[in-house]
């Protein structure tokens, strides 16, 4: 489990300095995937490839670890209520009007349970548009 940390953590700062997001959303984002890395179980490496938009493991515990990454910013309560309003919110601030509200529509899906829901709409929103760089970011 130690290596897994480790590794994830090796392979989160490549791809976050490829995104050359700001120091602080880097280390924000660090953070949540080794909370949920953690809480889950998941090994580092697989949580990074659904993050880097690799969505051939679509087990229980991938879907797991992205229901926690939702939670993490706020888009899942503590009740496992999606916050549509606030991932909507996020959305808008980085896309202009007519191409979010497009983007919303088409992923606004909701999955077999609460874990599924996080995973399909994450997988809609990065096949259809690049991520905004601070989407996992408070």
């Amino acid at each position: 489990m130690k290596h897994s940390g480790a590794i994830a953590c090796c392979l989160l700062i490549a791809i976050v300095a490829v995104n050359a997001w700001p120091s602080y959303k880097r280390a924000e984002v660090r953070a949540h995937v080794r909370n949920c890395v953690k809480k889950t179980g998941i090994p580092g490496k697989n949580a990074l490839k659904v993050l880097k938009g690799n969505f051939n493991d679509d087990s229980s515990e991938v879907k797991k670890f992205m229901k926690c990454m939702f939670q993490e910013v706020g888009f899942i309560n503590e009740k496992d209520e999606l916050l549509d309003n606030l991932l909507i919110a996020k959305i808008k601030e980085n896309l202009e009007e007519d191409e979010a509200d497009e983007l919303i529509e088409k992923c606004s899906i909701v999955g077999d349970d609460i874990n599924d829901t996080a995973f399909q709409i994450y997988k809609c929103y990065y096949e259809n548009h690049d991520l905004p760089p601070d989407m996992l970011v408070r």
